[in-house]
């Protein structure tokens, strides 16, 4: 989960100026963008899930994803909160760099993360535990990065 956000602050890094990519309707930085977004709102949904002993239900569409360990490309919408505005690279930066710090400090006991049973809802997934959304996390940034990746590796 760190590891995603410490690759987007790198990619950020290496790609000040951005660039429309030729096989995504996104340009690097609004994937970036969209990353910082989500982001800034999954730490008080890890909280959320840490505050209650049960919640909503997963939506069934949930385990198709967490089965399949990736989120597939094309399949999925972005929610409104997390559609790109034009942040500033130097914003997206900090934020990135705020949601890894926060994102440790909230998640250093790893069993505690793991055996937590509470849930707080994700706008498509329906309740994720602390452990889901942990996961969904990684899977997300992973995602998008594979998809700036593949973009800057083609010919």
């Amino acid at each position: 989960m760190l590891d995603g956000v410490e690759r987007a602050i790198q990619c950020l890094d290496q790609n000040p100026e951005d660039r429309k990519l030729s096989k995504s309707l996104w340009s690097l930085h609004q994937h970036l963008e969209h990353l910082c977004l989500t982001g800034r709102s999954t730490p008080l949904l890890i909280q959320s899930a840490f505050d209650t002993t049960d919640g909503p239900l997963p939506a069934s569409i949930s385990t198709t994803l967490f089965n399949r360990g990736a989120i597939p490309r094309g399949e999925t919408q972005a929610p409104d909160f997390g559609l790109p505005r034009g942040m500033a690279p130097k914003k997206m930066r900090n934020g990135f760099i705020r949601l890894r710090q926060t994102l440790s400090d909230l998640c250093h006991d790893e069993i505690k993360v793991i055996e937590h049973c509470g849930r707080s809802l994700h706008p498509a997934l329906g309740g994720l535990t602390p452990a889901q959304w942990v996961t969904f996390i990684g899977m997300h940034f992973s995602h998008h990065l594979q998809i700036i990746s593949d973009e800057l590796r083609a010919p």
